[in-house]
C-alpha cells in the first residue's frame, strides 16, 4: 500500500491529508503540486497532516521534507505540518531545516494548535 492524498479547501487555507503507508519521501515528492495546489486557488496557507499515515522514520527521513520545502517559501506559503506524537521529532528537524531554507514553517502535534498558528497574522 501508498500513501494517497486529498486536498481540500477552507476560506483561508488548503488541507493537504495524507493516509495509507509509505514514507515521508512519497509525502515530499508531493510538495511542488500542493505548492501550485496553493497557487491556483490563491491561498499562502498549506496544512500538511500526515498523522492518519502509517510510516517509519529515520533521522534522514526527518531532514528531507525540510530541505524539499523550499518550494513553498519560494512561492510565499506559510506551513504547518500535523503529525502524531510519535512521528514527530523533539528536535524539529524538519521545521529548523525548512525556516533556514526561507519557509515559514511549524510542526505541531495537533490540528486546532496548528490551525491557530496557520491563520495568526504574521508575515508570510
Amino acid at each position: 500500500m501508498s500513501l494517497q492524498l486529498e486536498i481540500e479547501e477552507k476560506p483561508d487555507y488548503l488541507v493537504a491529508t495524507f493516509s495509507g503507508t509509505g514514507n515521508l519521501y512519497e509525502v515530499t515528492r508531493q510538495f511542488p503540486s500542493m505548492a501550485g495546489e496553493c497557487r491556483s486557488r490563491s491561498k499562502s496557507r498549506l496544512l500538511i497532516n500526515i498523522a492518519g499515515a502509517q510510516m517509519d522514520l529515520s533521522v534522514l527521513d526527518r531532514y528531507a521534507p525540510g530541505r524539499s520545502a523550499a518550494v513553498f517559501g519560494r512561492n510565499g506559503i506559510r506551513v504547518a505540518a500535523v503529525g502524531t506524537p510519535e512521528q514527530l521529532d523533539p528536535q524539529r528537524l524538519a521545521e529548523v531545516v525548512a525556516n533556514n531554507r526561507g519557509v515559514t514553517a511549524r510542526v505541531f502535534a495537533d490540528v486546532e494548535n496548528a490551525v491557530e498558528w496557520l491563520l495568526k497574522d504574521h508575515p508570510v
